[in-house]
């Protein structure tokens, strides 16, 4: 099955080329508190961004009880009817709300809630089986390559090509915060050539000047982690921007876009109105008698005022040594009627 290049999550496109789709990433930052969620799902609306996403884990299906993950999971699901809240809540004010499944438990949950997307973590990239689950309901699916082998992102998708058409992937770098001499913005570029889909990036840094490059690096998916408070209790908060970071974030992205423009080159339309006034134009620097030889010591290269196009420079050479066929006053322009072709 071939990726398509542009789809669409609900109403907002993902496409190869842009615009960016900016995803807030909740994740469980809201600490199990479903007023806290709609808080930041609210907030990140009012900011700017496509979608908010959280994390849905089922803890015992997914990790050993004494692994760190397992305490930082536990109790910070919400039910299925409190998720079903969250989405019309998010569908009522105009954001998208989707999730990272962590285990087929939560990807049956997330299915059954009709989300209009799936997000793979870097965590779960080898975790194959859920990948091909995931892939089979060919909705959106976006894959984070943090951790990962080129081998390894290739298995991922080549199992998703058997399955949907609307993939994405993200480059990721999966250090909790990252430095930014760790991040490598150009692998954007390489995996969109390698696998010709859209591609973004997923960030682990603090502030928010990685997410930025990484537009101008060719991103069109952002997704940075989100919080109210970066001191509440939790892994995810410290690195994590508060609203009116996001909010800056969300504009000077937009802003990235805009200084990138598009894939072409040639002049705007305001410059077309200025090349007449700023290209060079073949003058005369005195009076030219009819039958005297052109020479750089009569004519030169200048700006001018004249509405007429007149002669371009690369004639120059082409004039000097012919004769001019008239009396040509100092500073006038230099046409074709001035000198004998031979």
């Amino acid at each position: 099955m071939k990726f398509l290049k542009t789809f669409s999550i609900r109403n907002k496109k993902i496409s190869i080329d842009g615009p960016s789709y900016i995803i807030a990433e909740i994740g469980i930052n809201h600490n199990g508190s479903l007023r806290k969620c709609k808080k930041l799902i609210k907030e990140a609306f009012k900011c700017g961004a496509d979608a908010a996403k959280l994390q849905i884990v089922n803890p015992d299906n997914s990790y050993e009880k004494n692994h760190p993950s397992y305490k930082a999971f536990k109790n910070k699901d919400f039910s299925f009817s409190e998720l079903k809240e969250l989405i019309q809540y998010s569908n009522k004010l105009g954001i998208t709300l989707f999730a990272t499944p962590g285990d087929f438990q939560s990807l049956k949950k997330v299915i059954k809630l009709k989300m209009p997307a799936i997000k793979i973590s870097s965590g779960l990239l080898t975790n194959l089986p859920l990948i091909k689950e995931a892939a089979k309901r060919k909705i959106p699916l976006i894959l984070s390559s943090g951790m990962a082998y080129e081998n390894e992102i290739q298995e991922a998708i080549n199992i998703c090509e058997k399955k949907t058409n609307k993939l994405s992937l993200l480059k990721c770098t999966s250090i909790y915060p990252a430095p930014i001499n760790k991040i490598n913005l150009k692998g954007i570029a390489k995996l969109k050539n390698m696998f010709k889909i859209p591609t973004g990036y997923s960030d682990h840094c603090l502030g928010i000047e990685a997410c930025v490059c990484a537009v101008a690096a060719g991103a069109t998916i952002i997704e940075k982690h989100f919080t109210l408070n970066k001191k509440d209790v939790g892994a995810d908060h410290k690195i994590s921007i508060v609203p009116n970071e996001f909010r800056l974030m969300v504009k000077r992205i937009r802003e990235t876009e805009k200084l990138m423009g598009l894939c072409k080159i040639g002049p705007t339309n305001e410059e077309k109105k200025l090349r007449n006034k700023f290209h060079r134009k073949i003058v005369s620097l005195k009076k030219i008698k009819k039958g005297e030889k052109f020479s750089l010591d009569n004519i030169s290269l200048k700006r001018s005022n004249s509405k007429l196009r007149g002669l371009p420079p690369k004639k120059l050479f082409k004039i000097i040594g012919k004769n001019s066929k008239k009396n040509i006053s100092s500073n006038k322009l230099i046409t074709n009627r001035d000198f004998a072709i031979r």
